[in-house]
């Protein structure tokens, strides 16, 4: 009988320190960053800052956007290069007239422009990425 409580003891010890090390690794990679949401604000901190912006056109009923936000979008390396950026995330739904005059048909889709210009730099209309895929569109490695 000792026997079967101490096994038990030790599957319920090796339980907890698998489901810390995992909560741990949970919390030590999911890195979200915050997206403003007013464009103007956008505009006015990339020109203070001297950094480009990037525009997200997304919405809150987009399965790929969602998935884009959970997965890629927190992914320590993507984190990393964002912070080259002032980020302002659009919603399809509450902005149709920029989604008109970008000419966006579907989504996620993405834009970097020059804040003092208003000029799009390169654009993403790709829908969902990988990581490495959204790495190289933010760093210039794209195949054109």
């Amino acid at each position: 009988m000792k026997q079967l409580v101490r096994g038990f003891l030790w599957v319920v010890m090796l339980f907890a320190v698998v489901t810390a090390m995992w909560h741990y690794r949970v919390a030590k990679h999911d890195q979200t960053i915050p997206w403003n949401t007013d464009l103007t604000i956008s505009q006015q901190q990339a020109v203070k800052s001297g950094k480009p912006l990037l525009l997200e056109v997304s919405a809150t009923w987009c399965s790929p956007c969602q998935r884009m936000n959970m997965t890629t979008l927190r992914d320590p390396e993507v984190v990393r290069l964002l912070h080259q950026y002032v980020l302002v995330s659009i919603d399809f739904d509450n902005q149709p007239k920029l989604v008109h005059e970008l000419n966006i048909t579907s989504i996620p889709c993405f834009f970097v422009a020059d804040a003092r210009t208003g000029r799009i730099l390169r654009e993403n209309r790709a829908g969902l990425l990988a990581p490495k895929d959204f790495c190289d569109w933010l760093t210039h490695n794209e195949e054109q």
